[in-house]
């Protein structure tokens, strides 16, 4: 029973069983809280949930899911120096496991995506299954020892997740929309255009503070990721830049909640600001302060939490 555990583990770290659940719940929650009452008070017809929706989902769990199975394969050595305690390649599974487990879910996400973009008629959104896939190749194999370019890599690819379900309903709909006005299209996209920004800029910030973390085992296996090219302190400074930028965002709409929002929108505003908008300042000067890896994953951390409550405020108050 004990060994049984041991592998099932093993399984929970090698696909990152946590972030492929938060995965389905960030697409859920914009489908079901933004896009489809957004849709619904632009005129269109009731929306509900189908199961051609539900199999997006699948596909774009699937795809991550291989994705992070391709990343520990060729990252068995850096995660042998930076974090040994979550190494289970070569131990409790077999290398080759990995590459052919991300063989088979990248194909079976594929297959999935594919038949959602046929019976939806709308073959485009097909083309983010096929972008996923060969992005997270690259960034598994190349990207990710690449400067700031795996960071955006990787936040491009975590923000556009959010407009997956707006896509998805875009393509459905799609016979409504012809010859509508351009500020018709804004007001769709708005709001989910507002937490997509949201995602990446807290997304890009992630990835780099978990570049500081890891910048040991990255200069051993000679990876040219930012804080190895550029330094600590110069990556630090990015990172508390990134986090402003976050923070005024974030006044913007706090901005737009006191003077064009209703009298309810006092708890929206008061959550932004205690709940969004500090935290982010804090991190922005906390970053100073951290010296070794566990601060930084403390960081990294908090920043996860951050966004989950970001996509709380959609549950509460949209």
């Amino acid at each position: 029973m004990k060994q049984l555990f041991k592998y099932l583990r093993a399984w929970h770290l090698l696909l990152r069983l946590q972030n492929l659940v938060i995965i389905g719940l960030v697409m859920w929650v914009m489908h079901a809280y933004i896009v489809v009452p957004n849709f619904v008070n632009t005129g269109l017809k009731e929306i509900k949930t189908d199961i051609n929706f539900i199999i997006l989902i699948i596909s774009v769990i699937c795809i991550a899911a291989a994705g992070n199975s391709i990343n520990d394969y060729f990252d068995v050595r850096t995660d042998e120096i930076n974090r040994p305690e979550r190494v289970v390649l070569n131990t409790l599974l077999k290398r080759r496991t990995a590459i052919i487990t991300h063989l088979l879910l990248s194909f079976l996400g594929l297959c999935l995506g594919f038949w959602v973009a046929y019976k939806i008629h709308y073959l485009r959104i097909f083309g983010f299954h096929l972008a996923a896939v060969a992005l997270l190749w690259l960034y598994s194999i190349r990207l990710k020892k690449i400067g700031l370019v795996g960071n955006l890599t990787i936040a491009l690819l975590s923000s556009t997740v959010l407009y997956l379900p707006m896509i998805y309903e875009w393509g459905r709909q799609g016979v409504l929309f012809h010859n509508a006005p351009w500020m018709y299209f804004f007001k769709l996209t708005k709001p989910v255009t507002l937490f997509t920004l949201f995602a990446f800029l807290t997304s890009f910030s992630r990835e780099l503070v978990k570049d500081l973390e890891d910048i040991k085992g990255d200069a051993q296996d000679g990876a040219k990721t930012f804080p190895i090219l550029a330094g600590v302190f110069p990556s630090k400074m990015l990172f508390a830049f990134t986090n402003l930028i976050t923070a005024v965002f974030l006044s913007f709409i706090l901005y737009n909640s006191v003077v064009y929002g209703p009298i309810p929108s006092v708890g929206s505003f008061m959550f932004i600001l205690f709940f969004l908008f500090c935290p982010v300042l804090a991190i922005s000067l906390l970053v100073f302060l951290a010296k070794i890896p566990k601060h930084y994953r403390y960081l990294s951390w908090s920043l996860k939490c951050i966004m989950l409550t970001g996509l709380l405020y959609a549950i509460i108050f949209m």
